[in-house]
């Protein structure tokens, strides 16, 4: 946690979502006290990726119809020749997604939780920003550790210390996002929020690909 205060919360430049006016309901932080499940799933390596299959399942209100890779959000310009919904989803979904939960399963997290972001103009709190760069900065630095570790040794120890330390926060920031995820949608079917203050999801460019 003392690593989050080190990490700006201001809002990522270039991000459309910047001008939302709508919140989250309930910020990550307070969320795995709300959707206890949903948090405890993902952050067991073995059951994260059924966990982001049915979350997905959960945003799409079990149309599988509307589902293309990531949802559009990764590599939406296509990459290595695979572009979002030309990599027979339509034939099927359910298949593909299994391939998405299990070999990107951050990319997953960050594609359900951006659906729901864009289909009710939502905009991230500040500690989840500062949360997510935190992990994404522990990341880096991993990755860093195992350079180094192949041109001296002695970074060996080191960069296994960081390895795990940044997969524990990983797996603890996205149970945050995907049981802040599950909440809201919770919350919005479940009738708490007037019809009026949601923004209707509207067919964007990448979902007719």
């Amino acid at each position: 946690m003392v690593c989050c205060f080190l990490c700006s919360g201001d809002d990522v430049d270039g991000n459309a979502r910047n001008d939302n006016t709508n919140e989250f309901t309930m910020p990550m932080m307070k969320t795995p006290c709300e959707e206890p499940m949903w948090f405890c799933c993902q952050c067991t390596m073995i059951c994260a990726p059924c966990t982001q299959f049915q979350l997905r399942k959960k945003v799409l209100n079990n149309n599988m119809d509307d589902y293309i890779c990531c949802q559009g959000y990764i590599c939406g310009n296509g990459c290595c020749g695979c572009k979002p919904g030309q990599c027979g989803e339509r034939s099927c979904p359910e298949c593909c997604l299994c391939l998405e939960v299990f070999c990107c399963n951050g990319f997953a997290v960050s594609a359900s939780r951006q659906t729901v972001m864009d289909r009710y103009s939502l905009r991230p709190d500040p500690w989840d920003i500062r949360l997510i760069r935190c992990s994404n900065c522990l990341q880096m630095l991993s990755c860093i550790c195992h350079i180094l570790a192949i041109i001296d040794s002695s970074f060996r120890d080191c960069a296994r210390i960081i390895d795990c330390i940044a997969d524990i926060f990983y797996y603890m920031v996205s149970g945050c996002m995907t049981s802040q995820t599950a909440y809201e949608i919770n919350k919005r079917e479940g009738g708490e929020f007037a019809v009026a203050h949601a923004v209707p999801a509207q067919k964007m460019d990448r979902d007719k690909n």
